[in-house]
Parts: C-alpha cells; structure tokens; sequence
C-alpha cells in the first residue's frame, strides 16, 4: 500500500497467477498475481505479526515450496537496539491453499540468513544460521519438515567462520562461504552435513559473497574486491582456480546470494 516500506527478499511462485513476496519491512507476506493488471494484482496477505518481537517486525525473509507447504525463514532482528537477533528465530510454516500461517518451527540458531535449501530426496530443509556476527547461534541447521524440528548441525567453529551462503548435493554435502567473526574475512570450505569439513578457499583470499556449482563441476564464487569486482571460477573436486581474474561485472556482486544458476534447455545445451 501507499507508504508501506518493504526492502524485499524473497519470491515464491505457487502458480502462473499467485506468487508470495516476503519484505524485510513488513509482517506480513504479500499475494500478488502477475498475470492480472497492475492496478489489480494486489489479492491480500498473510498475516505474521504474531512471531515479531518487540520492534513489531519478523523481518520476514527467504522460502520454500515443499511438500504441499511454504516454509519462511523468519530472522527476528532487534531494530530498537543492535540490530541483532532475538532468540528464537522461526521457520514459519505457511498453508498457502488457506493463505495462512499454520505454525512455526523454532530454530537451535539464530538469525536464518538466505535461501532454506532442500535435501535432495527428503523433507527436510537446511539454513544458514548468522547469528549475531560474532559466532554464537551460526552455523548450518536442519529443519525437519515431518515432525517440526530443527538443530544445528554444524557449528562456525566447526565451519572455520560464521556461513553466509553455502551449495548442497543430494549427499548431504557442498561448498560453504564462511565469514570470521571480527575481521570479517571471507573463505569457502567443503563440508558434508554429517560433520566432515575441509578447507577449499583460505579466509582473505576474496570479498566473497555467494558460491554455487554448476553441471560442468565448477565452483562459481562472486569476488566484491573494489578494484575488480565480478565472478571466479574454481574445479569443485580439486578447489584450483580456472580463470586467471575475475570475470567483470562492473558494479559488485551484491552483498548476499546474487549467484543465480539456470539450468540450460535441451536446445540451449546442443547448441554448444
């Protein structure tokens, strides 16, 4: 509406007509239609004041669409005061045939920041966990989406910083982007759900902001160093770099998760 604030995060499309907006601003989830006519396309929210905390704000955050459900992560930063995290940060559970919030899981972490990634193959969900910034509630947690638990799995001092974007495969495992408490330097390591952890990229190498890996076994990590900005990319098996600089991208990758991987079409992929 006119004046409303809303800094937005996420988008969930449910369908060609209906799609969620979340808005860090905002207590609530937007349903907008995209087929309809601007003037039209507002056709109401959810409602998730209930897990604000005293600023009146959940900030409201990144989603996903599984199971028949949309899960919301749900950061809980205290704008009266720090900024940081108020205990508990919550996955919301949406019913999106109701356009309600039908529970809320609490989370071992605190401060749920970018997208909540599915396990290949399972319900269950894993978030990076920021915390305040100074390592206490990071880390990777698990959200188990049949029985509405949630723990974390893999601490920052396990991880060797504080996880800001992370990969995962259908093994459990990936490519973690970490950030160290105090100098905020960043650095990726492997990592598998299960507790095994080894170091890819050292701490300092890069401004870092995002990794991801393609179908080619290629590690693409986003490079925001001020004098050459762009994109890096690295052979995910042995971590050694492919490309002699950065590939340009005039302004910074943004600040979190701007990577976004397409999967090529049939067509695309034969004609290269």
């Amino acid at each position: 509406g006119e004046g409303l604030r809303c800094n937005p995060q996420d988008l969930a499309f449910l369908s060609a007509c209906k799609v969620y907006v979340t808005c860090l601003d905002q207590a609530f989830v937007t349903i907008l239609d995209p087929s309809a006519p601007l003037s039209e396309r507002f056709q109401g929210e959810v409602d998730l004041s209930s897990l604000a905390d005293a600023d009146a704000l959940p900030e409201l955050s990144h989603m996903a669409h599984l199971g028949g459900r949309v899960y919301l992560s749900v950061e809980r930063l205290d704008r009266l005061t720090s900024w940081g995290p108020v205990a508990p940060s919550y996955v919301a559970i949406l019913d999106p045939g109701l356009d309600v919030l039908e529970d809320a899981i609490a989370l071992e972490g605190t401060n749920p920041l970018g997208p909540l990634r599915p396990i290949p193959g399972s319900s269950e969900l894993v978030a990076a966990m920021a915390g305040p910034w100074d390592g206490t509630g990071a880390g990777l947690e698990i959200i188990r989406t049949q029985d509405r638990t949630s723990s974390l799995v893999i601490g920052a001092v396990e991880l060797g910083g504080i996880p800001t974007a992370f990969t995962l495969d259908s093994g459990g495992c990936g490519f973690a982007l970490v950030t160290e408490p105090g100098s905020f330097d960043t650095g990726v390591v492997r990592f598998c759900l299960d507790g095994r952890i080894s170091d890819c990229l050292p701490l300092g190498l890069l401004e870092a902001s995002d990794v991801a890996v393609d179908a080619r076994g290629r590690l693409w990590v986003t490079d925001r160093r001020i004098l050459a900005p762009g994109v890096r990319l690295y052979d995910a098996a042995s971590c050694a770099e492919l490309t002699s600089e950065a590939i340009p991208t005039g302004f910074a990758p943004g600040f979190t998760n701007p990577l976004l991987l397409v999967p090529r079409t049939a067509e695309a992929a034969g004609a290269q």
